[in-house]
């Protein structure tokens, strides 16, 4: 009977053993892999601060209390909380390393900033906080915010005076465009147009530029174009018959200068906008069709496509025609034109059919 009593209480007094040398083992493995990712933070900043020593204190009373403790469900219930308190541990060092790092990555342009990085340095993360106000800062940004919106509605004034300023400059270019008695006519014009841009780079000043150029400097004027272009694509509202004539524009400028994939890509795509555009307005944007059309023939034409080219006449003409019945002053001119142009394809069509 004694044996057997002796036997129960080695058994219980090995468990216990077990459980205290397993968590010691666990203890040290954990402690040494908070070691490693502390490396980066002073010493002296951790070990001062209040929560560390409060919490590194509640680790060693609960280590005393598993190593003297035979009941092996409290040990098991110490253990518990003792790896909560290491998790805790480990975690403050964590942040603590992460509010070193910021520290070092931030400006510290205020004189709040400075002493919360005093208090920080030598551990005392609580002063650090109540030096950090929140009803003085909130107020600080209020006031903030407060001048960055009025320094907003002044600097939006000076921009619509700029865009005023702009649209001075760009008649006076335009006029300047009027004056061919003037020998020196074309310069002028040309620097109050780049005055307007200077001022402020308003859509119409780049357009109204662009057109003017595109008969004298066409690269220059495929860049303002090009400029133009990506500003209405990027704008919130779309602007689709500004675009599409802007693209109708850049298509002639590149046809200009025989870049043919170019042009033939922005007539295609204009065309592309004034067909649906047509569907909802025929009576304003059934010309650009036919114009875009007549430019496209023309542009197959020079490149030797006479199929498609007479494919772009074809339609072209016969909207003209129907324009002309309405309004054949503006409209009925082109109709000659166009077919001048097919009668010229025909012809090379069968001058190549006999050579």
């Amino acid at each position: 009977m004694i044996w057997t009593i002796i036997g129960t209480a080695l058994g219980v007094i090995g468990i216990v053993l077990a459980i205290i040398f397993a968590k010691k083992s666990s203890t040290k493995k954990d402690i040494k892999s908070l070691g490693e990712k502390i490396e980066s933070i002073p010493q002296h900043i951790i070990i001062n601060s209040e929560d560390y020593n409060r919490i590194s204190k509640e680790i060693q009373e609960l280590e005393e209390l598993i190593q003297v403790s035979l009941d092996v469900n409290n040990n098991l219930k110490l253990s518990e909380l003792l790896k909560t308190k290491q998790q805790q541990l480990e975690s403050l060092k964590e942040n603590v390393n992460r509010l070193h790092e910021t520290f070092n990555k931030i400006p510290l342009n205020t004189e709040r900033l400075q002493q919360a990085k005093a208090y920080f340095d030598v551990g005392k993360f609580r002063e650090a906080d109540e030096l950090l106000n929140t009803e003085e800062i909130a107020s600080e940004v209020e006031r903030l915010q407060a001048a960055i919106e009025r320094r907003e509605k002044e600097i939006d004034k000076l921009r619509e005076d700029l865009r005023d300023k702009s649209n001075e400059y760009l008649i006076k270019a335009q006029i300047w465009t009027t004056l061919y008695s003037e020998p020196n006519w074309y310069e002028k014009a040309k620097k109050y147009f780049e005055e307007a841009l200077k001022a402020a780079r308003t859509e119409q000043a780049l357009f109204d530029f662009a057109q003017f150029l595109s008969k004298h400097e066409q690269k220059y004027a495929i860049l303002l174009y090009e400029e133009l272009l990506d500003i209405l694509r990027n704008k919130s509202k779309t602007n689709l018959p500004f675009i599409a004539a802007v693209l109708h524009n850049l298509g002639k400028a590149h046809d200009d200068i025989n870049e043919y994939p170019k042009a033939l890509e922005e007539y295609e795509e204009a065309l592309k906008i004034f067909r649906s555009l047509e569907n909802d307005n025929p009576k304003e944007y059934l010309p650009f069709v036919a114009n875009t059309l007549n430019c496209l023939g023309g542009l197959h034409s020079d490149n030797k496509e006479y199929s498609e080219a007479l494919n772009k006449y074809e339609e072209a003409l016969e909207i003209f025609k129907q324009l002309s019945i309405d309004n054949p002053k503006k409209y009925l001119s082109h109709v000659p034109h166009i077919l001048n142009n097919m009668g010229i394809i025909h012809n090379t069509i069968l001058h190549s059919a006999f050579s």
